[in-house]
């Protein structure tokens, strides 16, 4: 069994570190697979993580943070409409190991990255987890306290 969790960005990756840590404690194989939503806080933060780059694969590279709702929906458009031998592909180039009948994908949250991680899992045929991070203040004037 192995753990493939989809990230997009720096902070969907804050939110699933301790479940990076929590399958290295347990001996899960795991890999992060990349959107490229926000390239280069993502990495400033993996590197922070002292995560190995062999831990990433690049699904699409992010050369530069989304700035707006436009290069939001180019990047979202790109990303939706790669094909399930088009994924295999890119797995296969950038030397992921094989996925297996056992193995997870996880998505985390309500962003976009959240809903391309369950379309390339389901193309890909595996078995999708969905984590919801963060606190709840039931407070109506400030409802998301984490942030």
């Amino acid at each position: 069994m192995k753990l493939w969790f989809i990230v997009g960005t720096a902070a969907e990756l804050i939110k699933l570190y301790p479940r990076l840590e929590a399958a290295t404690t347990r001996n899960v194989e795991w890999r992060i697979l990349l959107t490229g939503q926000s390239g280069p806080n993502f990495w400033r933060q993996a590197n922070d993580f002292g995560l190995s780059k062999n831990s990433i694969i690049e699904l699409m590279a992010g050369q530069q943070d989304l700035k707006n709702s436009r290069a939001a929906l180019r990047w979202f458009l790109r990303a939706i409409f790669y094909s399930k031998p088009a994924l295999r592909r890119l797995l296969v180039a950038r030397k992921a190991p094989a996925m297996g009948p056992t193995d997870y994908l996880v998505v985390h949250g309500d962003t976009l990255s959240t809903l391309v991680g369950t379309i390339y899992g389901r193309r890909l045929g595996l078995r999708i987890v969905h984590v919801q991070a963060g606190m709840r203040s039931h407070c109506r004037w400030s409802p998301f306290p984490e942030e």
